[in-house]
């Protein structure tokens, strides 16, 4: 996209952090798992007219499982939109000034969507089934300029309420990262990607992380300064902004209101502050809250805080 991104994350699918033999997320949460995807028509056409109302020109959408594969349908939900509905969607998008990006995270931690396959990573069979994937999404979303691969929170201690755990090394990450970017880069599609491997593993990042591939740190708390935020312990991601900008990334910062409502507003203005205009391509918003009317107001609360912050920091767009 030629103009600054200002994008607001959605789910279609909601099969990413949970597998059949997950124990319950809380104790007032449902306990059962179910193939069933939840998202619910009438809150997506709600969130979907109430964007272009909050300064926002494109939606980042997890695809997962949620979409009929014709190449895998093994993947699919049994409810899954057909090829034809999720066009249809798209399109009326597009006719309220929004554009598209499909999300497919390839994470070890948030890929139960691949079904079976979560087992098979890295894999010849694998392989097969993620360029399938991406092909049949890119075709489904109009060949975009933009894919976001996820890859975030790859880590034993994300995934211990799962069946299986799985962790890719150093050398094997890189590997499967890379295959996944030339996936897309066939598809005319930018890489973009979480960038909180860059919190644990700096060095070797800046050896292996193209330029080309779209960053976004996410941070989702106060900031006070470069040596106090809340908690304490998101200290390196705060840095990782200014760092990513030293080392020449193009970045899409991502804030929430997920745990608190001011970071967003915090965040836009640190960003720009910090980060070179031509190296700011825009920001993103993430909820986290699956697209039902129960979430409702939450999903348009978070839509409203990036609002917000593009009115006090960048009036001149609205």
């Amino acid at each position: 996209m030629k103009q600054m991104l200002w994008a607001y994350y959605l789910m279609l699918s909601e099969h990413m952090w949970r597998d059949p033999l997950s124990p319950a997320p809380g104790l007032y949460l449902p306990t059962e798992y179910t193939e069933e995807n939840k998202t619910e028509m009438e809150a997506w056409d709600e969130i979907i007219r109430f964007l272009p109302t909050q300064g926002f020109n494109a939606v980042v959408i997890d695809v997962g499982d949620a979409i009929q594969y014709e190449r895998h349908p093994e993947i699919s939900a049994p409810n899954a939109w057909s090829k034809e509905l999720t066009k249809k969607k798209l399109d009326e998008m597009r006719a309220l000034g929004l554009t598209p990006i499909p999300k497919l995270n390839f994470s070890a931690c948030h890929c139960t969507w691949l079904k079976m396959y979560r087992r098979r990573i890295s894999t010849p069979e694998y392989y097969q089934v993620c360029a399938d994937v991406i092909d049949e999404v890119c075709e489904v979303f109009g060949y975009p300029e933009l894919i976001h691969l996820g890859m975030d929170e790859e880590y034993e201690t994300n995934q211990r309420v799962l069946s299986s755990i799985i962790v890719r090394r150093e050398e094997l990450w890189w590997h499967d990262l890379e295959f996944l970017f030339k996936c897309c880069e066939k598809n005319g599609a930018r890489p973009w990607v979480w960038s909180d491997y860059y919190w644990k593993h700096p060095e070797v990042f800046k050896k292996r992380m193209p330029k080309s591939v779209l960053q976004s740190n996410w941070f989702y708390f106060l900031m006070v300064d470069e040596e106090t935020c809340d908690p304490s312990g998101w200290i390196t991601a705060f840095k990782a902004f200014q760092e990513l900008e030293d080392l020449g990334y193009d970045q899409v910062p991502t804030p929430s209101t997920w745990a608190n409502g001011n970071c967003t507003m915090q965040t836009v203005a640190h960003c720009k502050e910090i980060i070179a205009p031509e190296r700011l391509k825009g920001f993103m918003t993430a909820s986290w809250y699956h697209t039902n009317m129960d979430d409702i107001y939450f999903l348009k609360h978070d839509a409203h805080r990036l609002y917000m912050a593009k009115k006090e920091y960048y009036p001149e767009l609205l």
